[in-house]
């Protein structure tokens, strides 16, 4: 089974520097998830994630406000209680940008820039 680590607002710095692969929306068990992100990850030959992480929609909110802006409107908010994963780009292939653009995800840094007011 993978461990899934639990990402704290002082946590998210560094996934937000990382430029992290970002999944929204995630339901339980998050281990058939994880699971099936790996089996797609292997079959476009991109690689394996070093590690996993979830984190809440409070948490990426409460990040998003702490960089010294403001959110453009609270409709761009996560709700509170959405799960997401993430994981670091270590390690893994030059195709996990098509494999991105066909999952439908995002950088996680890409997201907190469009709640934030420029």
């Amino acid at each position: 089974m993978t461990d899934i680590q639990v990402l704290t607002v002082k946590d998210l710095k560094r996934a937000y520097q990382g430029s992290w692969y970002f999944i929204a929306g995630t339901g339980d068990p998050l281990e058939d998830w994880v699971e099936g992100y790996e089996k797609a990850l292997a079959q476009h030959e991109v690689g394996k994630p070093t590690a996993w992480f979830k984190v809440s929609g409070e948490t990426i909110n409460r990040f998003a406000e702490s960089g010294g802006t403001y959110l453009i409107a609270e409709h761009n908010q996560f709700k509170p209680d959405l799960t997401c994963l993430m994981f670091p780009l270590d390690g893994l292939g030059a195709g996990l940008p098509m494999f991105k653009l066909g999952m439908q995800d995002r950088w996680f840094d890409d997201v907190i820039q469009n709640m934030r007011r420029i």
